[in-house]
């Protein structure tokens, strides 16, 4: 899931993937600038029995089997701190490592000088292969052994040919690709989540503009079937009713009034007589 919204969101953003791609690419690029070259130099040791244990005129090389030991003990004392003091005032530059060669059988040293100059890896090379000699010599001096009976050591082999180490520059261009192409997946997202904001917003926007409300008209008191009075009509003010302790003991109830109406006069069904209408007429004159 998370990959497929990756993949979505560089399809959607791709310019901006680009730049970082290239960007990524341009830093690659000058990167070796900034990280040396380095130089490796190598050499073997092997060490020799004492003279008085081989036979006379006999081959030493047959009588290796009992110098293992001793092998890696000299091994220990190259790599102590005070051994490394002493080189490095002699003018050693640079990373060795002196080690016993564990690919044979054979007590063989193996020496490797890394550095960032070839004349300074050959330097740092000799001035080990020299030193080894006077540490073994000071080791069996230390425990007291005769002379001839001490063990030697002999180069076997020095390559005057340095290697060139890619190491240090293929780990500074992983880091650094890496380390563009997290930059470049984070630049994308943020860009994409920015725009999806602005759409969310500029919709939202146009949603409000495009409702419209309808508003509800309130029913006023005269539509209810009431009247509204008006501020300045007056109104009589209803008379208070007196108390009943306050009213005169002799004075007479009023009787209540009639609320019955009295029906009109009935007009009269009979015609008016001729005298009736000469009494009228004259009555009319005379007014």
């Amino acid at each position: 899931m998370l990959l497929s919204h990756l993949v979505g969101v560089l399809r959607r953003r791709w310019l901006a993937a680009l730049v970082g791609l290239l960007a990524t690419i341009g830093v690659c690029a000058v990167t070796p600038k900034f990280v040396p070259t380095e130089y490796s130099i190598s050499a073997t040791m092997l060490l020799l029995p004492p003279v008085n244990t081989a036979v006379p005129g006999a081959n030493p090389y047959l009588a290796l089997g009992g110098l293992t030991g001793p092998t890696e003990v000299l091994a220990r004392a190259m790599t102590d701190p005070a051994m490394d003091t002493r080189l490095r005032t002699s003018g050693a530059t640079g990373t060795w490592e002196i080690v016993r060669d564990y690919q044979t059988s054979a007590p063989i040293l193996a020496v490797t000088v890394t550095d960032t100059s070839v004349a300074r890896a050959r330097n740092t090379s000799e001035l080990i292969l020299t030193q080894v000699p006077a540490a073994l010599k000071e080791l069996q001096s230390s425990i007291q052994v005769q002379a001839d009976a001490m063990i030697t050591s002999t180069v076997v082999n020095r390559n005057s040919d340095p290697q060139t180490v890619r190491k240090p520059l293929y780990r500074a261009l992983i880091v650094v690709l890496l380390i563009g192409l997290l930059l470049t997946v984070a630049l994308a997202s943020v860009i994409d989540v920015m725009a999806q904001r602005r759409r969310r917003a500029r919709a939202a926007a146009r949603a409000a503009d495009s409702v419209d409300v309808p508003i509800t008209p309130v029913p006023s008191r005269a539509r209810l079937g009431t009247t509204v009075p008006s501020p300045s009509t007056t109104y009589p003010r209803a008379p208070s009713a007196e108390p009943a302790s306050l009213a005169s003991p002799t004075s007479p109830k009023s009787p209540p009034a009639s609320t019955t109406a009295s029906p009109p006069p009935k007009e009269s069904s009979q015609p008016a007589s001729r005298a009736d209408l000469a009494r009228s007429g004259r009555g009319t004159a005379g007014g």
